[in-house]
């Protein structure tokens, strides 16, 4: 085991002093300063921009409807077209709008003379049928009422007392009673020779009157029945009722002239020749003594005979009675309406159809006007889509007007609407517009956010109210001054070392130094400085070639 130690430590003494001795290690060599350019702080007037793209609009925009529908006969202006308010646009199919201007025209005409006529009262002719109709049926129903006529009357009393003459006779037969038999047979011979002939001309022309009166009343009445019956109500109904009952009378004169005229009937010819047969068989008892039959059958024909005469006193029954009566007050009413034909009321009607037929007629003017379309605004026409031969109707527009002036409209962040107010400054750019743009200012914000791209509508109008070199439909970049900032401390851009935490490189003793600053607004490469500089200072622009901690030279000062 010593053995073994002692080889080891040999080999070790032997391996130290083979290996070469390692030189010594030099100083490191200093870094050269390494040159950078800067600038300094400086105040300037700054002013802060937000900018958005979005497109020229026209500020007013009217499609231009028609009112109603129709074959186009006529265009009278194309696109790029300036029109006035009132400009004839086209012209739709007219003849229709003209036929119902003429009937509206008729209506009115139509509801101004019922107005006129209602004004003018009761004609004196009307008044004058009315009031003879009204004395006939009146006098009709007077003389119903007061009984039969005269000579019926007597006719029938007549042989009722000729009844009684036989029966006393067959009682007692004496001379003055074959006198008198004999005397009723002459009567009963008369009486039937006289139906025989027919009636006299003066009870014909009494007939015929009678009906004449009749018709008179049943045509006033008409009149009045047509004139209530122009609206419905009870006016109408009572007025109908008239006119039946009135009718009723005319067709009862006719009867009476008819059973006048008519020849008698085999019924009265032989009630007739039955009352002579029995005078001339009353006559014959007379002569000589009666039976106990005879004397019965005399006391029948006594009976026949006086129901005869109490109908002759009452010939008319109480429903005829009652009906002459109803055809009295008809016609005495008919005279009253005659005298004053129409109330305030039928007034009032009709000089509310007046009203409402000339609106009529005031509607229909108006859509023969309308199918002349015509511009609302003044502006330039922007589409057109009428055409000559094609079909009008209110759900197409047939033209778009555009006003002259137009505006930008903007889609801004809702993070930015904050800085943004009305009469804000602006400039519009875009091709065509030179390198200064077009000056504006804001109009218009909208009140609330769209929900899905989270941005908010912004209207601006360039300060040249119409300037040819904007039209609608461009694409427009703005530029809106949300502040202006006088005096503010700036640097530029390029000094900028991280826009998260923002900071700057400074040179302290030659040394790259890191310091934080506060920013505020910017216009385009400069930077407004709130906290961490001072006048004079002077910032690393070359931010990418050095970092904190080096040593640099200044080479150059901005």
């Amino acid at each position: 085991m010593f053995r073994r130690a002692m080889i080891l430590c040999a080999a070790i003494a032997g391996f130290a002093c083979g290996a070469p001795v390692p030189p010594p290690i030099a100083a490191p060599k200093e870094r050269p300063a390494i040159p950078v350019r800067t600038a300094p702080v400086t105040r300037a007037d700054l002013s802060s921009t937000i900018t958005a793209t979005g497109d020229i609009r026209a500020l007013s925009s009217v499609m231009v409807l028609p009112r109603g529908s129709g074959r186009i006969e006529r265009v009278a202006r194309d696109v790029g077209t300036e029109v006035r308010v009132g400009d004839a646009l086209a012209e739709i199919d007219r003849e229709s709008a003209a036929l119902a201007l003429r009937q509206a025209e008729a209506g009115a005409g139509a509801a101004r003379a019922r107005l006129q006529s209602i004004e003018s009262g009761a004609r004196p002719e009307q008044v004058a049928i009315a009031a003879s109709g009204a004395r006939a049926a009146r006098v009709r129903f007077e003389s119903l009422r007061a009984g039969g006529r005269t000579e019926a009357v007597a006719q029938a009393e007549a042989a009722a007392k000729s009844a009684r003459d036989r029966l006393a006779a067959l009682r007692d037969p004496r001379p003055e009673g074959i006198a008198q038999a004999d005397a009723n047979v002459a009567a009963a011979q008369a009486r039937l020779d006289a139906v025989l002939k027919g009636p006299t001309p003066e009870q014909i022309r009494a007939a015929e009157v009678s009906i004449e009166s009749a018709r008179n009343v049943l045509y006033v009445l008409q009149t009045t029945r047509d004139a209530a019956c122009r609206t419905t109500g009870f006016a109408c109904d009572g007025a109908q009722g008239q006119v039946m009952a009135a009718e009723a009378g005319v067709r009862v004169a006719r009867q009476n002239l008819a059973l006048l005229t008519a020849p008698p009937t085999a019924e009265v010819r032989a009630q007739l020749q039955a009352g002579l047969d029995a005078a001339r068989q009353q006559a014959a008892i007379a002569r000589r003594p009666a039976s106990a039959q005879d004397l019965a059958a005399a006391e029948a024909a006594v009976r026949q005979a006086e129901a005869v005469a109490e109908i002759a006193r009452k010939p008319s029954t109480e429903l005829e009675l009652d009906a002459a009566r109803a055809q009295a007050d008809a016609a005495d009413a008919a005279e009253r309406i005659a005298r004053q034909p129409f109330t305030e009321f039928d007034r009032a009607i009709a000089a509310a159809a007046l009203a409402q037929a000339e609106a009529q007629v005031s509607l229909a003017r108006e859509q023969l006007d309308e199918a002349t379309i015509r511009a609302p605004i003044d502006g330039v026409i922007a589409e057109r889509f009428a055409t000559v031969g094609a079909t009008a109707n209110p759900q197409a527009p047939l033209f778009v007007i555009i006003t002259r002036g137009v505006e930008a409209r903007v889609a801004l962040d809702e993070t930015q609407i904050g800085r943004i107010r009305s009469d804000q400054m602006a400039t519009i750019e875009g091709l065509g517009l030179g390198a200064a743009g077009i000056p504006a200012r804001v109009i218009g914000i909208a009140p609330v956010v769209d929900a899905r791209s989270r941005t908010v509508a912004v209207r601006l109008v360039p300060a040249i109210p119409i300037d040819p070199r904007l039209r609608p439909g461009m694409l427009a970049q703005v530029a809106i001054e949300a502040a202006r900032i006088a005096n503010a401390l700036v640097i530029p851009r390029a000094a900028l070392v991280s826009t998260e935490a923002p900071a700057v490189l400074i040179v302290d003793g030659g040394v790259v130094k890191r310091v934080p600053v506060r920013l505020g607004v910017q216009e385009g490469d400069r930077l407004q400085v709130v906290d961490g500089l001072r006048d004079g200072d002077q910032v690393i622009v070359d931010v990418g070639s050095v970092r904190e901690g080096d040593r640099v030279v200044v080479s150059a000062a901005g």
